[in-house]
């Protein structure tokens, strides 16, 4: 990527980093909207149009909203606004019928910068399409290529839970309960971040999630005998985490 064009695409690749800790945490934060297209958005208005493409998955670890990709644009709208950036959404179904017209419709758009999902397989295809006509691909998963301009943005776990521990540290937090589904795929994650709370000396107090209810009966207990935490931390889908508060 030439100076010139990282230099154009500084703010692109900010909100990429946007896009990971607001679309893809389990702290992302925000009101919880329906786009009126379900597979297209457009925000901002500036010169320079950087392409997000998107598979969206229901799990735990993403904020398990449909769209939420484009909640993560909604959600930084007010950077996009101030920023010569025009973002065009494209989402896919993982059909490779409906991953070529999301393709297609970016390339006719003629934008600088694709913003890939984590999917590796769809950020090398178009990393094929799009990096051979010098458009730069950012991977939101690990994989790269900086052979074919595609280049990875991925973050692993211990990572992402640092990051947010050193943001509680920030915040002076003394406590924190750490909601999650111990049998649930956001496990793993709950551990790293766990460990990482602790490593910043804030105290962790773990609460089974599987059932909301049950959760939230556990954590009204902790207030009842005088232990209120500086924070609830919510590793979980937004029906969980709304049942439970």
């Amino acid at each position: 990527m030439s100076l010139r064009l990282a230099r154009l695409l500084g703010p692109a690749i900010s909100f990429a980093a946007a896009l990971v800790l607001v679309g893809c945490s389990s702290l992302g934060g925000g009101q919880l909207t329906s786009m009126p297209d379900a597979n297209a958005g457009q925000y901002g208005t500036g010169t320079i149009k950087v392409g997000l493409i998107t598979r969206d998955l229901r799990d735990e670890l993403a904020d398990g909203a449909p769209d939420s990709a484009f909640l993560a644009a909604q959600l930084d709208a007010e950077t996009l606004a101030n920023s010569p950036i025009t973002l065009i959404t494209r989402r896919y179904d993982g059909t490779a019928a409906s991953f070529k017209a999301a393709e297609d419709d970016l390339i006719k758009a003629d934008v600088k910068l694709v913003i890939g999902a984590g999917d590796a397989a769809a950020s090398l295809s178009l990393a094929g399409e799009l990096g051979r006509k010098g458009v730069p691909v950012m991977s939101l998963g690990n994989g790269s290529d900086p052979k074919v301009n595609l280049y990875a943005f991925g973050m692993s776990g211990e990572i992402e839970a640092s990051l947010m521990a050193d943001e509680m540290r920030r915040r002076h937090y003394r406590s924190v309960v750490l909601v999650s589904n111990p049998a649930g795929t956001s496990g793993v994650f709950a551990s790293q971040l766990a460990t990482a709370i602790t490593a910043v000396k804030i105290g962790v107090t773990p609460v089974n999630g599987a059932d909301p209810n049950a959760a939230a009966k556990k954590i009204a207990g902790l207030a009842d005998s005088g232990q209120f935490p500086s924070a609830i931390v919510v590793i979980g889908s937004p029906a969980s985490a709304q049942t439970l508060m």
